[in-house]
């Protein structure tokens, strides 16, 4: 597993596109073996800093449970010349690995490539249930993830 581009699952008309991680590292292996940048038991593993060994928490530089826009993975999606698309659902399954701190998540989207906008997501489920009251997955009303 790893973060490239499959197209066979990928729709024509979709150029490939790699994700970008802003101030997140993939996971090293070191602090947690089981749990490596990629893997079939679960998927793509990151944390804040640069060394790869998933520390969230404040004590060690982490963010804790804290919400920070300027630590993101981003996705982007354009579309080949005569073809549209309609982006109308992101789903994606996330939790934390060995922490009790709290972590949320949240889903922001822009068309401006966040030059000029952004908006949070509305509606969603979370957990397998619809979300807590309030929660829509924005920045403001984030996911509580599974720990």
């Amino acid at each position: 597993m790893n973060n490239a581009d499959s197209a066979a699952v990928r729709v024509t008309g979709l150029p490939a596109s790699t994700p970008t991680l802003s101030r997140l590292t993939v996971a090293n292996g070191v602090a947690a073996p089981v749990v490596t940048a990629y893997s079939a038991t679960y998927g793509q593993a990151f944390g804040p800093g640069t060394v790869g060994d998933g520390t969230w928490g404040t004590a060690l530089g982490g963010p804790g449970g804290a919400l920070s826009r300027t630590l993101y993975e981003q996705f982007t999606v354009s579309v080949s010349a005569n073809y549209s698309a309609r982006i109308d659902s992101i789903v994606f399954n996330s939790s934390f690995y060995n922490t009790t701190s709290g972590v949320k998540m949240a889903v922001v989207y822009s068309l401006s490539g966040f030059t000029t906008d952004s908006a949070d997501v509305t509606g969603g489920i979370g957990l397998g249930l619809a979300l807590a009251a309030g929660a829509t997955g924005g920045f403001t009303c984030a996911y509580y993830t599974r720990q």
